[in-house]
């Protein structure tokens, strides 16, 4: 089993050794190359779950900025886990015929370290004013890992899940050209490595 459940959001580090955009590679870039190495090297495999967010419907497809260099850092989250809830969608077409499920789930509104660089250190006091706010609206981490974990512990097939069930992709998966041709970019260029 593989959970991809590595997340950045508005980093501070803008650019990799590797000529990509820092968000963009722990977000996107990371779980494709990481969940295609494994499945290359056939050690069987069985449940690759990817945490996505339920942000990515506001996102877009960036395929004239591949690596994010040009992206403009308030896109970089969504945009990363449109491509991620993407990749899921296309993957799962692609090992349909084999013994393997994929997942996209996204865990809903938690409190926890993510947004940590949005606002300056000095800034720290409005997280007084805003984490009661905030803890009203939002899920504890346990409760977060309840839709990872539901996936992890029931039979579940391949899907996009949230609050502990199957849900509907969002709308953007129907663009099956665009998810397509994300994929073949992608998968061109992470060969390099």
């Amino acid at each position: 089993m593989l959970i991809n459940n590595a997340g950045v959001f508005n980093s501070p580090i803008n650019q990799t050794s590797e000529g990509f955009q820092h968000e963009l590679v722990v977000n996107y870039f990371g779980p494709v190359f990481l969940t295609n190495l494994l499945l290359k090297r056939e050690i069987g495999l069985k449940k690759v779950v990817n945490v996505t967010s339920s942000l990515a419907k506001y996102g877009s497809f960036f395929f004239d900025d591949l690596k994010g260099l040009q992206m403009e850092k308030k896109v970089r989250y969504r945009n990363s886990k449109l491509a991620l809830t993407a990749f899921t969608n296309k993957i799962i077409e692609e090992y349909k015929d084999k013994d393997v499920e994929f997942m996209a789930v996204h865990p809903g509104l938690v409190v926890t370290k993510l947004g940590r660089n949005i606002l300056p250190n000095w800034f720290s006091w409005v997280e007084i004013i805003i984490l009661p706010l905030l803890l009203l609206l939002a899920k504890l981490p346990i409760e977060g890992a309840q839709s990872i974990l539901y996936c992890i512990a029931e039979d579940c097939s391949s899907g996009y899940y949230g609050d502990s069930r199957r849900k509907e992709w969002p709308q953007f998966c129907d663009n099956k050209e665009a998810i397509n041709k994300l994929y073949k970019e992608t998968i061109s260029l992470l060969s390099n490595f």
